[in-house]
């Protein structure tokens, strides 16, 4: 996907900046760190015994989408680990919004949850770079949609791999959580599943089988973005 023009990077971070605070006052819908989100909450991002149900890897080896069984949690996780973060996380917005048209149901929650990911890449990406020329420079974002039977929550942050297990996940803070319309967060689910998977929605729902709480629902294909 070619990579937007260096003035229109420049209006959306502006952008992001000054809407980050009315996501975060809106009711509460943003939490800085887990902390903050209280024992069920802290629950629904505790990492330890994740089992892997299934997983792909993205185009371009940017990263990997898993499906993740995490206690009673249903879990969506989008692993980014790549050099390009701010043309992996445009392309994402750009599918985010283009799956959730503005006026359509679903839509502002969509927009909240594409304006925090900006912001989170932002800050990843403004860091330093290592001095060493043999350092590792890719960024690490972790994207979580997590469905529980009794809550629903968005995490966006930096991970690590934890000790000698590459499947061990150790996520950093801080850490941004969004409270979503429960509807939204679990069609999203499956919408990241079909565009990742390039799975159709009986595909869909067989991956999503070992949560039957999650309930059926028809996937509708997501539309192609540029890149496509």
């Amino acid at each position: 996907m070619p990579a937007p023009a260096r003035d229109d990077r420049v209006r959306a971070r502006a952008g992001a900046r000054g809407l980050l605070a009315a996501i975060v006052v809106a009711g509460g819908a943003c939490l800085a760190g887990a902390a903050g989100a209280g024992a069920g909450r802290a629950a629904l991002l505790a990492t330890a015994d994740d089992e892997v149900v299934a997983r792909t890897t993205l185009p371009h080896a940017v990263g990997e989408v898993r499906i993740v069984r995490r206690g009673a949690a249903a879990v969506v996780q989008t692993r980014l680990r790549t050099i390009l973060l701010g043309d992996a996380t445009a392309e994402i917005r750009e599918k985010e919004l283009a799956n959730w048209p503005v006026g359509t149901p679903g839509a502002e929650p969509a927009t909240r949850f594409a304006r925090a990911l900006a912001v989170v890449g932002e800050r990843l990406e403004d860091r330093p770079r290592p001095a060493d020329p043999g350092a590792d420079r890719r960024h690490s974002l972790l994207i979580e949609f997590v469905a529980a039977p009794d809550g629903e929550l968005v995490a966006i942050g930096e991970y690590a791999i934890g000790g000698r297990d590459p499947a061990r996940l150790v996520r950093l803070e801080p850490v941004t959580l969004l409270e979503l319309d429960r509807d939204y967060v679990r069609r999203n689910m499956r919408l990241i599943v079909a565009g990742s998977f390039s799975a159709s929605p009986v595909q869909v729902e067989r991956l999503l089988a070992p949560f039957p709480w999650l309930g059926a629902a028809p996937v509708p294909a997501p539309r192609p973005s540029a890149a496509d």
